[in-house]
């Protein structure tokens, strides 16, 4: 039985070698054509005018939504976001990859257990609202300044162009304040 076993895997072997020989022998494709469909929004993305509280705005936290939607709150940082519940942003993610910096005393983003000298990603972050917050305050990239993070569930998109929104149930999508 081992023999008709070794039969039928030669003979698998020896099809398959002729398959790849007759498509070695094809002429080159020399241009593709694909069919796409490409959107550009017709107006400039603004973010909406957003209520403070007085006489200060609640904290930023990942239970803020729905009661903040439309609203200001603070991070730890004493920064100020505008809160869009249910909702995502779209357009230009900050990505920095690769990029590494050296965590600097009381300059590491918070919650991340480190040595003084330890190095940490750029897109490191505690996975809550308030470390997705750090991140973008933490970007110092003039050209590209963070202008807002979208959030849920423990992942991040931090943001330095805003073209748009779309609903994305849990979602918090929060526009940096300047």
């Amino acid at each position: 039985m081992a023999t008709l076993y070794q039969v039928l895997a030669l003979a698998a072997l020896v099809s398959n070698a002729a398959a790849v020989l007759s498509a070695a022998s094809l002429p080159p494709i020399s241009s593709y054509s694909y069919t796409f469909t490409v959107t550009t929004p017709t107006t400039l993305w603004h973010a909406p005018a957003f209520a403070t509280s007085s006489p200060a705005s609640p904290p930023c936290a990942d239970s803020m939504c729905p009661a903040l939607n439309g609203k200001s709150c603070v991070d730890a940082d004493g920064d100020v976001y505008g809160v869009l519940c249910d909702t995502r942003f779209s357009g230009t993610v900050i990505t920095n990859s690769g990029k590494k910096e050296k965590a600097k005393k009381g300059r590491m983003i918070r919650g991340q257990s480190m040595d003084a000298e330890s190095e940490l990603d750029k897109r490191d972050f505690t996975g809550t609202f308030d470390g997705c917050a750090d991140f973008c305050n933490s970007y110092d990239d003039l050209s590209a300044p963070c202008t807002g993070v979208a959030y849920q569930g423990g992942y991040c998109m931090v943001f330095d162009t805003i073209t748009g929104t779309f609903a994305q149930a849990g979602g918090i999508a929060a526009v940096r304040q300047t």
